[in-house]
């Protein structure tokens, strides 16, 4: 076999574009890149966002060379889904690769029974999954009982198991997955984020020329800390009256309560949410922010972050899961600890009120996020398929 075959490859997905959030959007692109080198893409993925609503997109449609179908949500639980209108359709369809995201998941289980079953090469891509000291008592409990029948069943079954961090690829090393069955394969960026874009639009549009501009990306929900961020702005605004808050990205039945919470903290004027916007739109409220601020308790990787890197943002996270791995604290961004406000405080005014520095850190961001193009990303995916493929 060439390495010039042209492979037939499902991708497997809870939620899927229109849908908006960092898996989605990675998988997307890869898709969407994996088609461009001429190999056939099929995403299975249910019919729901979130938050459980139907999308309003048909069953079956071909994005970007891309073939999407969704199928019936029969439960959900959290982002858990069960679609098991896949099991036919797995069964029935001949692929060269199967390719599943997310872990602790039916599709998941399903699929790589099936693969098995099949003898077709199936990879689990769980997207850092594992944050075990920021859920419930409950919820550790559940995953940890998974976890242990996992070792029997699709950690077994399964052939490559994608890590985003090698702090990923420890916790699968944990659950009694060989190390060489684990790739890291960092998180890539398109090249539209590193383009030079003029801001004078949205600069105008959103009122935010003489602004210091506080930029957040992402979804509205409790565990993103956003309640965090705007109540620190009081202490922000009183050293640096200028200060702006803006937020990007769904989150409906979660803004009243930030909104109240602002409200309540007396900074509604230094606050903005913007819902979900286009791709260039958010380009452009990158490259015009001051700085970028990703509050979370925990984010397995953090797509965002690289996203405001490159575009020479200086970027604060918190000192836990993949940020640890993308931000050099003091070089590219600065890293922080959980729950200290006081902390976000300092290192967001030190930003705002010492353009230089900001604009240094930037530039650094700039050359971190060069490392992480999608490209690289998705060619060393390419060399997993044929690898596996091969050995056939």
């Amino acid at each position: 076999m060439t390495v010039t075959k042209k492979l037939k490859i499902v991708h497997i997905i809870p939620f899927y574009y229109p849908v908006i959030g960092g898996m989605e959007e990675l998988v997307k692109n890869i898709a969407e890149t994996l088609a461009e080198k001429g190999h056939d893409i099929d995403i299975f993925t249910t019919d729901r966002d979130h938050e459980g609503k139907i999308v309003n997109s048909p069953r079956k449609e071909r994005i970007n060379s891309v073939n999407v179908y969704r199928f019936r949500t029969f439960f959900k639980f959290g982002f858990m889904s069960f679609f098991p209108g896949i099991i036919w359709s797995l069964l029935r369809k001949k692929y060269n690769i199967i390719h599943l995201h997310s872990y602790r998941h039916p599709h998941t289980e399903i699929a790589s029974f099936i693969g098995a079953i099949k003898s077709v090469p199936t990879i689990l891509h769980g997207h850092g999954p594992f944050y075990s000291d920021t859920i419930s008592k409950w919820k550790f409990i559940c995953y940890s009982a998974y976890d242990f029948i996992a070792r029997y069943s699709i950690l077994k079954r399964i052939s490559m198991i994608v890590a985003s961090t090698e702090i990923e690829k420890k916790e699968y090393i944990k659950r009694g997955v060989s190390e060489h069955k684990i790739k890291v394969l960092p998180n890539g960026l398109r090249n539209i984020y590193f383009s030079n874009v003029n801001t004078a639009e949205v600069l105008k549009q959103y009122a935010l020329l003489g602004k210091k501009t506080i930029l957040y990306v992402g979804r509205l929900h409790p565990n993103k800390r956003i309640d965090a961020l705007i109540s620190s702005l009081p202490q922000i605004i009183k050293h640096e009256p200028r200060a702006y808050l803006l937020l990007i990205g769904p989150g409906a039945d979660y803004y009243p309560y930030l909104n109240m919470l602002a409200h309540k903290n007396k900074v509604e004027k230094h606050f903005k949410w913007l819902g979900a916007v286009s791709e260039l739109e958010k380009i452009m409220l990158y490259n015009a922010a001051d700085c970028f601020v990703m509050p979370s308790d925990y984010e397995p990787f953090g797509l965002v972050l690289l996203e405001a890197m490159a575009a020479k943002k200086p970027v604060i996270a918190i000192k836990a899961g993949g940020p640890t791995e993308i931000v050099e604290d003091g070089q590219t961004g600065f890293l922080i600890e959980r729950n200290n406000t006081k902390q976000l405080e300092n290192t967001i005014l030190m930003l705002l009120q010492n353009p230089d520095l900001a604009n240094k850190i930037g530039s650094n961001a700039r050359l971190r996020a060069e490392e992480f193009r999608l490209s690289k990303m998705v060619d060393r995916i390419e060399a997993i398929y044929y690898d596996l493929v091969k050995k056939l």
